[in-house]
């Protein structure tokens, strides 16, 4: 087997692969981690983990597809988010902001605790603006999740232990 270009000294036979898309040990092609396998833009070896599927990747957009369309070290991994757009708080009775690709359904949930227990009021909306009259006590404060329900049902995030939370509310 002879070199096949040289002109670079980290390009022959022998030579370790690297993350770069070049045949560096001239065996005829990169290896297989090196190639982008399903043509979103990022290889295995640039931190894709599914190169599989085109939908999932650490440049993927969350998508309300039943999956976890992101990767290790990137928003929403480990849990089935589906919801990547931030919530915003308009007023202070006022949530929107709730849209995500493909959602026909949200759920909110509404708390006067931040850990959600033992009690939490639960809004299912189809529009993608929600306007809660509730009002916090004196010196209190209301927490807010939110989650896409249909067609997948999507993630109430990570608790502070970085578990997926669960959230039982009373519709």
């Amino acid at each position: 087997q002879s070199d096949c270009d040289d002109l670079r000294a980290d390009i022959h036979p022998g030579a370790p692969e690297g993350c770069n898309r070049i045949d560096n040990d001239c065996d005829g092609a990169p290896s297989p981690g090196e190639m982008d396998a399903d043509g979103d833009g990022d290889s295995a070896c640039e931190g894709d983990c599914d190169d599989e599927n085109f939908w999932t990747g650490p440049r993927a957009v969350e998508r309300n597809d039943g999956l976890d369309n992101q990767c290790p070290g990137h928003a929403g991994y480990g849990l089935i988010d589906e919801l990547s757009y931030p919530i915003l708080f308009q007023s202070q009775e006022t949530l929107g902001g709730i849209n995500q690709d493909q959602a026909t359904g949200h759920e909110v949930a509404r708390s006067s605790r931040p850990d959600f227990t033992p009690e939490c009021t639960l809004f299912s909306v189809s529009r993608l603006f929600l306007a809660d009259p509730a009002v916090p006590s004196a010196g209190g404060a209301l927490y807010y999740l939110a989650r896409s329900s249909a067609p997948h049902p999507g993630s109430w995030g990570a608790d502070s232990s970085g578990s997926e939370r669960t959230v039982t509310c009373a519709p």
